[in-house]
């Protein structure tokens, strides 16, 4: 008890104290690069954004908020930085132009900050991606730069900024991870790789994967925040919540990236919400705000806390306040979702499903908006379209819950057309996802009454 009130305490403290620096927000834009399709921009903007991210005086996006929320941009073409720097609301933004001929050349830009930039030649992909790391961190006076995070094999270099790109489309999930591996296969030592890749795996729903490789890319990188908060919420996914409780408690604890404490500071409060302890889980939602005041998946997950509450005003300021900060498009969809959830929770279903629908105009592949829409439809008495939202779900396969969740639904709407056997089929799928899901071994234990009573 007495080593939690000191953690709070000093956590509490690090808030007070980041509030009172205003700590700047970095932004990294992936490079433009004259080979078009073949853009290495991606991956240089990676790599830059990990460097950068071991000060405790900046607030560094992740890669993936920046290149999520450029996305209305071509791969390899950089927007003008006074844009992107409103888009993201960042106070500083890292840009630059990649040439190949005759020699590889990358000019980066900082703006925001006082910078002299030279141009950074290179005869190969492994060094450029170094020198431009080396480059950033002294400029911005960044101490820690994580070496072995790299690589000095030309070939692994060469497959992460393919993997990289690829990775920026959804449709290209498969070839991204394939040449993540190529690269591994090259360097088995390359950790920002074995990062990327994780983070590839936990977003297409491959947890226990994505687990084993965030633990190897943590056996590598030794002191790495964001790969400890990522862990943990993979972890918690998984079930198992002591040990995402422990790792979020060590990135909360730590100072060299005040990202890392946000991302763990907001996840702590959704293990709190999921254990019905809504005043902590709302002590940390504030928290992590504090931290960083843009931070919208915590404003989201005020409204959801709003929601359970039943005072949906509330709920409905933040999440109008999260849904149109096109800065981070994984916290707007999250509260479009929950915006319908609460919606649907009210009986205003066609609302509700307008919301979902922006869900997936903002992410296709968010499987649990297609879950709560088939919810809806159901609701309305649709069936067919139920059963069509049920089965995209599905099909996305991306999240197991979501699917568990897709097919114990099939179950009920083939259960009361009778069709007891293919109801039963579709609640064994679901309990073969979820083993835990009580509400479909119930499900399936009626089912098969009524084949025997058949």
């Amino acid at each position: 008890m007495k080593r939690t009130l000191i953690a709070f305490i000093s956590l509490a403290l690090l808030c007070a104290s980041l509030q009172a620096t205003a700590l700047p927000v970095i932004a990294v834009l992936p490079p433009s690069d004259e080979a078009g399709g073949y853009s290495w921009g991606p991956g240089i903007a990676a790599a830059i954004t990990d460097a950068l991210s071991s000060s405790p005086d900046y607030i560094v996006l992740s890669d993936e908020q920046v290149l999520s929320a450029l996305d209305r941009f071509a791969v390899g073409a950089a927007p003008a930085p006074e844009r992107a720097a409103t888009l993201l609301r960042a106070d500083i933004v890292i840009s630059g132009e990649l040439t190949r001929l005759p020699n590889l050349q990358l000019v980066l830009d900082v703006q925001g900050a006082q910078a002299d930039m030279s141009p950074i030649g290179a005869e190969r992909c492994a060094e450029l991606l170094r020198k431009a790391c080396a480059q950033l961190v002294g400029t911005l006076s960044v101490s820690g730069l994580q070496q072995s995070h790299l690589t000095d094999s030309e070939e692994a270099a060469q497959a992460f900024m393919v993997a990289r790109a690829a990775q920026c489309s959804y449709e290209q999930a498969e070839l991204a991870l394939d040449k993540y591996q190529e690269a591994l296969g090259y360097d088995p030592d390359f950790a920002l790789a074995r990062h990327q890749r994780a983070n590839l795996l936990r977003d297409v729903g491959r947890w226990e994967e994505a687990r084993e490789e965030y633990e190897a890319a943590l056996r590598l990188g030794e002191h790495w925040p964001r790969a400890q908060a990522n862990l943990a919420s993979v972890c918690f996914m998984l079930g198992d919540t002591g040990r995402a409780d422990s790792l979020w408690q060590q990135v909360a604890g730590q100072g060299s990236d005040p990202l890392a404490v946000a991302y763990a500071t907001n996840n702590l409060g959704t293990l709190l919400l999921s254990r019905k302890d809504l005043p902590g889980a709302e002590r940390q939602y504030r928290m992590a705000l504090g931290l960083w005041p843009d931070y919208a998946m915590a404003t989201a997950n005020l409204g959801l806390l709003e929601r359970i509450r039943k005072d949906y005003r509330a709920a409905v300021g933040h999440l109008q306040g999260a849904a149109t900060q096109e800065s981070d498009l994984k916290a707007a969809a999250f509260a479009e979702k929950t915006w319908g959830d609460l919606l649907r929770q009210q009986k205003k279903y066609s609302e509700a499903l307008e919301h979902y629908r922006r869900v997936l105009d903002i992410q296709p592949w968010y499987a649990m908006a297609y879950v709560n829409m088939g919810v809806t439809y159901k609701q309305m008495g649709r069936t067919s379209e139920a059963e069509y939202s049920y089965r995209e779900a599905i099909s996305l396969g991306n999240n197991p819950i979501a699917a568990a969740y897709a097919h114990n639904n099939l179950g009920n709407l083939f259960m009361a057309k009778y069709m007891y056997r293919v109801a039963a089929g579709e609640y064994e799928r679901a309990l073969e996802l979820k083993p835990d899901y009580k509400a479909a071994r119930d499900n399936l234990a009626k089912a098969r009454q009524r084949i025997r009573g058949q």
